[in-house]
């Protein structure tokens, strides 16, 4: 009976072992986000964030170079850096990652505009505010040199990672709700109203709105269609106002609409969702090319955006287009928007230019890919298009295709997929998250400076900073998100 004793007390031991080893990895992990956290606290600008500093904060960048006091909406900027913030908090229960993530949301809301949303960077310098129109000073929309910018933008899913972020947090914190909430929370339910505000009669948005109610007899609901004849040179317009796909804006308005209505249970954001899909099932162009085109005229004709964005159907904003539907069809249940995907993966089954690569732009009636320019030409390989566009527009991938297929596939069932699976949309989070590792968890808290920064090696991409190292927002909050969801696991 001995060598049987000892070997149980062996397993016993090599489990207490083990136990201890993973209790001691979540401490440090917990302890990690403690301390990234702080460190991006220590470089906030009143709670607000840009992309990129160099090491000793002297240079700042969002997308452009940043002036002293602006911080940036647009990802992977104050939203997103908040909403880590507050996925940190429900891991681990800490005030600290609470507060960072309020911070973030105060300034947000302090920061917004009248029509309801938010444009790309704030001015926090007080002289400088006085350029913009914010819903804090609405009684007047002039100054000395002529209007203020009111200009709410859904390009870039700017407005939308806000009021995804607002509302998250206020269903975080609700029955631990103090005054500092209350701003956040009614900026909420204000951007929230104007967003169906913004929404075109037929269900559509534009790229950028104004504030200025949309007239219905200028937007008739009509379907696609696909003209024989159209401008093969760039022609300047207003294309802000278009029924804009581009870079999946309906996709996230979607998303938000949906997490209002699984939020506050107003009808009125699902009714707004369900417009919205009925929307991308009219603006699915006709046979032989099912899909959708990165933006529309009020004919619901393709139509030119930027002089390298020309009219097309594209393969990058359908994907977001079917994520859309299969989101919508998860809030009805209605098999329409299954009939439409449907119709479309035909068309991503027969136009591959290579193994699980979609071109971005196929033309209009010939279905051959084409690339776009500054000069504002339609070219039939990349080779014809200059070296900053060839290299600084995504002309060819696989734009999250075969993800959304295996997607379709689990959840094309009413009884698989219902309304709870949205929710993750909410969180900032994807809905499936692969487990994250003990190794890879060791080697992010590893790399992890004392002071609780991550730097990341060589300029900022497009920046001609003369520095070897930099700290960039991105590679930060990614290492903050793995740290979280192993958390959470």
């Amino acid at each position: 009976m001995k060598p049987i004793t000892n070997f149980l007390l062996l397993i016993l031991l090599t489990c207490n072992v083990g136990n201890a080893t993973e209790i001691t990895l979540r401490s440090n992990a917990a302890q990690s986000l403690e301390n990234s956290t702080k460190y991006l606290v220590s470089i906030s600008t009143k709670g607000g964030y840009l992309w990129n500093y160099s090491t000793d904060l002297s240079l700042r960048a969002g997308e452009l170079e940043a002036e002293p006091g602006q911080i940036w909406v647009q990802k992977p900027g104050t939203p997103i850096v908040g909403h880590v913030f507050l996925n940190a908090f429900k891991a681990t229960g800490n005030a600290i990652h609470l507060d960072a993530a309020r911070s973030a949301a105060r300034v947000l809301a302090d920061n917004q505009l009248e029509s309801g949303g938010w444009f790309h960077y704030i001015e926090t310098d007080e002289t400088k505010r006085l350029r913009f129109h914010f819903k804090q000073n609405n009684n007047s929309k002039h100054t000395s040199s002529g209007k203020r910018i009111n200009t709410s933008s859904y390009d870039d899913e700017n407005t939308q990672n806000v009021l995804l972020f607002f509302i998250d947090y206020c269903d975080t914190v609700k029955g631990i709700m103090d005054n500092r909430d209350i701003s956040i929370c009614d900026a909420a339910n204000y951007g929230l109203s104007k967003l169906l505000q913004a929404q075109y009669p037929n269900g559509a948005w534009p790229q950028k709105w104004n504030g200025i109610n949309h007239e219905a007899s200028s937007y008739p609901i009509s379907r696609a269609n696909r003209p024989d004849n159209y401008p093969r040179k760039h022609v300047k317009s207003k294309y802000q106002a278009a029924y804009t796909l581009n870079d999946g804006s309906h996709e996230s308005i979607i998303n938000v609409l949906a997490c209002a209505w699984l939020s506050t249970g107003e009808v009125k954001y699902k009714n707004a969702s369900i417009k919205a899909g009925d929307f991308l099932l009219r603006a699915q162009m006709p046979s032989p090319q099912p899909i959708w085109a990165q933006q529309y005229n009020q004919n619901m004709e393709p139509t030119w955006a930027r002089p390298f964005e020309p009219p097309a159907v594209t393969s990058a904003e359908s994907v977001s287009a079917l994520r859309a539907l299969l989101t919508v069809y998860s809030l009805t249940h209605d098999k329409k928007y299954l009939e439409a995907i449907d119709r479309a993966v035909t068309w991503f089954d027969s136009s591959k230019i290579s193994d699980k690569t979609w071109s971005r732009f196929y033309e209009l009636n010939t279905n051959i890919p084409i690339y776009g320019d500054h000069d504002g030409n339609i070219h039939y390989h990349i080779n014809e298009i200059s070296n900053e566009r060839r290299h600084g527009y995504q002309w060819s991938g696989n734009f999250g295709y075969d993800k959304f297929i295996a997607t379709l596939a689990v959840n094309r069932s009413p009884e698989s997929y219902d309304k709870a699976g949205t929710r993750h949309l909410c969180s900032g989070t994807e809905n499936s998250k692969p487990r994250v590792s003990d190794d890879v968890i060791r080697r992010i808290i590893s790399k992890q400076k004392p002071s609780g920064v991550w730097l990341t090696n060589g300029a900022p991409k497009n920046r001609r900073w003369p520095i070897k190292e930099h700290v960039s927002l991105h590679e930060i909050t990614l290492n903050m998100r793995q740290l979280t969801n192993f958390l959470l696991q």
